[in-house]
């Protein structure tokens, strides 16, 4: 789906909600992955939360956060501990990145983490920086399993 910059622009700032179901939420091991469903505040437009961890081969601190519209479109994708990626302008950013779309280049630009996420060693602290980043209205949407991670 081809966005204009005005298209992309509104879409990020949309005020959204989680709408989730279960009773607790269990952040995905290895080798899983897990989806959110979230709308637009008016409730018309429909997005989706991919939590992504690394596989059970790669780096066990690697996970990724993305943020679609509808199906297909990538709109934010939070890369950690991931690799080096070198954007279409020959730009280089850290392991530790940020996809943002952008006009004419989907998601093939990233940029430094932003300053909002405060401990991207914690994968829930994380998890609920980048729904805020999101614009998501309920980011403590569930009961979050932390035993694992404490």
């Amino acid at each position: 789906m081809l966005l204009s910059q005005t298209e992309i622009d509104e879409l990020l700032n949309v005020l959204k909600e989680i709408r989730y179901e279960k009773e607790c939420f269990r952040f995905p091991e290895k080798g899983e992955s897990e989806k959110l469903d979230v709308y637009s505040i008016d409730g018309k437009k429909k997005f989706i939360i991919d939590i992504v961890p690394g596989s059970r081969r790669s780096n066990a601190k690697k996970v990724t956060y993305q943020e679609r519209y509808q199906k297909d479109t990538i709109l934010i994708r939070l890369d950690l501990y991931s690799q080096f990626h070198t954007n279409p302008d020959g730009t280089h950013v850290s392991t530790n990145h940020i996809h943002i779309i952008k006009e004419g280049y989907d998601d093939r630009f990233a940029y430094e983490v932003p300053e909002e996420f405060i401990d991207i060693d914690d994968k829930i602290t994380t998890l609920i920086n980048f729904l805020e980043y999101c614009k998501i209205q309920n980011p403590n949407f569930s009961n979050i399993e932390r035993s694992m991670f404490t």
